[in-house]
């Protein structure tokens, strides 16, 4: 589960309420556009001021890391279960491959955060860097960033996801899955694959209740494991929007004062 400080983060709830008036002015616009031409999309964009593209481009690159965040959450709730076995298992799905996959997922998105942070970094400080160049030499070398407490946070994050790296651009652009049996007993994982593929290709070697009981022993380890590392790096996320908040507050006072 997303832990409830990062929902309401002061720098969250500051944004979401800058973009509130202009949220309510675009609903009424699309509304009298139905009412005039019964047609909710339109191909003249909507204009708008400094300030408000401003906070509108923070609040979708926060949001995207905040969604991250709760996904990777949420990964947690899908290992503990396998829900309709028999169903799956017609499809040739057993729960090792259920738990292998969304251990895959875990991995990608992980290490996704640390990307998607440099981009809202970018967006929060005006940096004006295209989101696909947004690595650490455009903006953690950057001078507004460099050697500030953002800097040394985005540094904990990068370091925190490092182990992730290696098997996540193994699957990305390898096919290769991330081991999930380093996340609990090596041997253990070994055995109970063993015992799937015969269960597939003969009669059961032992019964469904010992399998299962075996599944919950190695996936309390792994869920244990992984929600401690989950909880970590939502500490720095946390961290990060706190060094965040005092320039998001200059940055959009000042759009506010200039236009």
């Amino acid at each position: 589960m997303l832990d409830k400080n990062i929902e309401n983060h002061p720098f969250m709830l500051m944004n979401f309420e800058d973009i509130k008036p202009l949220t309510k002015d675009m609903a009424n616009k699309i509304l009298k556009r139905v009412n005039n031409t019964g047609e909710i999309r339109s191909d003249s964009p909507i204009e708008l001021a400094p300030k408000e593209f401003y906070c509108t481009s923070v609040f979708e690159r926060s949001l995207n890391l905040i969604n991250s965040l709760e996904r990777i959450a949420f990964t947690i709730d899908f290992l503990k279960r396998f829900p309709s076995p028999k169903t799956y298992e017609k499809q040739g799905i057993n729960r090792f491959d259920w738990l292998e996959y969304h251990y895959s997922y875990f991995v990608i998105t992980y290490v996704s955060l640390y990307e998607i942070s440099l981009i809202l970094v970018n967006s929060v400080y005006r940096l004006g860097i295209a989101d696909r160049f947004c690595n650490n030499s455009t903006i953690r070398k950057n001078s507004w960033v460099k050697d500030t407490d953002v800097d040394n946070i985005l540094k904990e994050l990068d370091n925190i996801i490092q182990p992730y790296r290696h098997p996540r651009n193994l699957h990305v652009h390898r096919g290769e899955l991330p081991d999930i049996k380093e996340k609990a007993d090596y041997d253990f994982w070994d055995i109970i694959q063993l015992l799937e593929f015969s269960n597939q290709i003969s009669e059961p070697i032992v019964e469904r209740k010992i399998l299962q009981d075996a599944y919950a022993s190695q996936t309390f380890f792994l869920t244990r494991n992984l929600t401690k590392e989950i909880e970590n790096v939502q500490d720095i996320v946390s961290k990060l929007l706190t060094s965040l908040l005092p320039i998001y507050k200059k940055k959009s006072t000042k759009l506010q004062s200039d236009y």
